[in-house]
C-alpha cells in the first residue's frame, strides 16, 4: 500500500510504502496530520488529525484589512451582476422567439 502524509506546518508531503505489517511511519511531522492511504485496488482512505504534533507553529488569526474587505465586496457585487446577466440570457434563450421578423429589423 502507498501512504502519504503532511503536517499543517510542513511545507512538503511525505510519502512511502507500508511494511509487511501494514505500518507506515512518518517521522518529523509538524502540525495537525493529514493522511491519505491507497490500497492495491486504488481505493483511498483519508484522515485529518485534530491534535498538533511536533513543532507546530500556531497560525495567527488574520484580521480583515480594508483592501480585503473591498475585494470581498467587489467579488460579491460581481457575482450578483453575473447571476443577473445569466438569468437574462437564460430567459432570452428559452423565450418564444422563433426567428427574426423583417418588420422588427427595419
Amino acid at each position: 500500500m502507498g501512504e502519504g502524509l503532511c503536517g499543517s506546518s510542513d511545507s512538503s508531503f511525505k510519502d512511502g510504502e507500508t511494511d509487511l505489517r501494514g505500518i507506515f511511519v512518518g517521522d518529523g511531522l509538524n502540525g495537525t496530520a493529514t493522511v491519505i492511504a491507497r490500497d492495491d485496488q486504488n481505493r483511498y482512505a483519508f484522515y485529518r488529525g485534530k491534535t498538533p504534533l511536533g513543532n507546530a507553529v500556531p497560525k495567527k488569526p488574520t484580521q480583515p484589512t480594508p483592501q480585503g474587505e473591498a475585494k470581498q465586496n467587489l467579488q460579491m457585487q460581481n457575482g450578483i451582476i453575473q447571476r443577473g446577466n445569466w438569468k437574462g440570457y437564460d430567459n432570452f434563450r428559452r423565450g418564444s422567439n422563433k426567428g427574426v421578423q423583417i418588420q422588427q429589423v427595419r
